[in-house]
């Protein structure tokens, strides 16, 4: 993925970070509370700290 599509992903129409959960690829992040990060996989979402 590029930055370019990552950045339109993450934020708003006016430039700003979204805040809301984003799945980007196999990842939800809210890009607005970037430490809290949920991994997708093929059991419940487990939450990690970063």
């Amino acid at each position: 993925m590029t930055l370019e599509r990552f950045e339109e992903f993450i934020t708003t129409e006016n430039g700003l970070l979204e805040n809301k959960l984003v799945c980007i690829e196999n990842v939800m992040i809210n890009p607005t509370n970037i430490s809290s990060v949920v991994e997708k996989i093929g059991v419940p979402a487990k939450f990690m700290e970063v």
